[in-house]
């Protein structure tokens, strides 16, 4: 009985310091990425201290150079309160115990960036200050947001990209500047393969055209490219 107490004893003993040093472990563990997590994140929160491209886009673009503003967004900033206050409500999250949401503006602000520039999540984190894996996921439900919004109001051909464009050009047809194209040639298409088109692509094809001969849809340089045989 004695010895089969000690190896009980013993055997206890050897699952609670290897239960003590688990748990040890555990927190080790834990702390360090707490801290790493802190290290990661303290220049990315410093954009609540007013760092960062939005800030700057807000509180010096808009009030001592609106161009700058609208080239930087191409939209300048009445076309954008009208279409925020269009996805606001759609865009706008609950703050945390844990952490400040984003705003609905910085969101919109961000993809309007993103879609003008096409820069990586990365290169907007780092001009942002919003972490890449947050931008990620904010922009596709942004851009489907906007499409949503719009679609029934400007004409719907594609997506959020060309959405915005009727948004643009129906508020303001100089929201860019014109570089120079209207006198340049279209380059001609080979021929590919007997050039037998699909009944969707047909489809698509009338959609444009009729989009590009409504109110809406034409550039003001394309009558003048038809008469000279251009396209």
């Amino acid at each position: 009985m004695d010895q089969n107490r000690k190896l009980l004893l013993a055997a206890a003993t050897d699952v609670t310091i290897i239960m003590m040093m688990a748990i040890n472990k555990s927190r080790k563990t834990k702390t360090c990425q707490r801290k790493r997590r802190i290290w990661v994140k303290n220049w990315i929160n410093r954009r609540l201290e007013g760092r960062g491209s939005l800030t700057m886009l807000n509180e010096e673009l808009l009030i001592e150079d609106p161009s700058s503003y609208k080239k930087f967004l191409r939209m300048d900033n009445n076309s954008l309160e009208k279409l925020l206050n269009k996805v606001k409500v759609q865009l706008t999250k609950q703050d945390t115990v844990m952490r400040e949401s984003i705003s609905a503006r910085s969101k919109l602000e961000s993809t309007l960036r993103f879609l003008a520039t096409g820069e990586c999540y990365r290169a907007l984190m780092y001009s942002t200050r919003i972490h890449e894996s947050t931008i990620s996921r904010f922009i596709p439900t942004v851009c489907d947001t906007i499409y949503h919004v719009l679609k029934d109001e400007y004409l719907k051909i594609t997506l959020a990209c060309i959405a915005l464009h009727n948004f643009l050009a129906t508020e303001n047809h100089r929201y860019t500047e014109l570089t120079g194209d209207e006198d340049k040639n279209i380059s001609s298409i080979g021929q590919q393969s007997g050039n037998r088109s699909t009944t969707v692509a047909m489809q698509v094809r009338e959609n444009f055209k009729d989009y590009f001969n409504s109110e809406v849809g034409p550039v003001p340089w394309q009558n003048k490219a038809i008469s000279r045989h251009n396209m």
